[in-house]
């Protein structure tokens, strides 16, 4: 009876550290984090190929294996949104980030990706139900970009008039007005000093470029250039070679502009 009772303690000892080792890495083991999974590291590398099925896969066996898995749900609702069409499922993936991760660097990110998702599927609707909310939320943007810009703008000029004054005072250094036109555009804030953006015209043929200034959305660069938000996607489409959502735009990003006689 004791050889019997010591070898079964034996077999434990022996299966122990194998135990250990299939237990790493899923939510109730230790150490191997999200991206370190064989799967989530195969759905990347199927990402840059373009394989959009099979990394969704992968990325799916990672949200299977693992309780933690934020990077693969947001991965996951990247292709829904902008490659399968399907906001619902988007939302879905979307929201599962966020409650995992609710006070990330991205997380500001991710709710407007989910808010992205939320006016397509109500565009989708049949007869577009909610098509007056969705230009009240465009004009909301654009209101608070204007906002932004605006406040910018106040204390660009508050900056120059104490610059101002400072030079007239007694015993201060002439300074021309070429230097304080120089100083004004340095000073001003990036989105205030683009280059003009006229809109494309009905008969229109040519491509066009457009570059990126503080507080852009696309659907803000639609009304821009076409003078509706409702083209924004069609930005997106022609411009997703650099842009891996509708929220992923950055300063100075030079976008494809299609031409104007395309159909809505």
């Amino acid at each position: 009876m004791l050889r019997r009772i010591l070898s079964i303690i034996a077999l434990i000892a022996l299966a122990s550290p194998f135990m250990l080792h299939q237990g790493c890495g899923r939510a109730d083991g230790l150490a191997v984090s999200e991206q370190d999974e064989p799967s989530y590291r195969r759905g990347q590398s199927l990402l840059r190929e373009n394989r959009l099925n099979e990394a969704m896969l992968a990325f799916s066996n990672v949200v299977e294996a693992r309780r933690d898995s934020p990077e693969s749900h947001l991965e996951l609702g990247r292709i829904y949104l902008d490659h399968v069409k399907d906001p619902v499922a988007a939302i879905y993936h979307f929201r599962k980030y966020l409650e995992l991760r609710p006070d990330s660097d991205r997380a500001k990110q991710v709710a407007q990706l989910v808010d992205t998702a939320r006016k397509d599927f109500a565009r989708s609707l049949p007869g577009n139900p909610m098509g007056e909310q969705i230009d009240r939320l465009d004009l909301m943007d654009q209101l608070a970009r204007l906002r932004n810009e605006n406040e910018q703008l106040r204390t660009s000029v508050a900056r120059l008039k104490s610059d101002l004054d400072k030079a007239r005072r007694p015993g201060a250094p002439a300074q021309s007005s070429a230097s304080y036109t120089q100083a004004a555009q340095q000073q001003a804030p990036a989105s205030f000093v683009p280059k003009p953006v006229q809109p494309i015209s009905a008969a229109s043929s040519q491509e066009r470029t457009y570059t990126v200034v503080a507080g852009d959305t696309l659907s803000g660069i639609s009304q821009k250039v076409y003078g509706t938000t409702a083209r924004w996607r069609e930005i997106f489409e022609a411009n997703k070679h650099q842009l891996k959502s509708a929220n992923d735009l950055k300063l100075g990003m030079e976008l494809k502009i299609p031409a104007a006689p395309v159909s809505q």
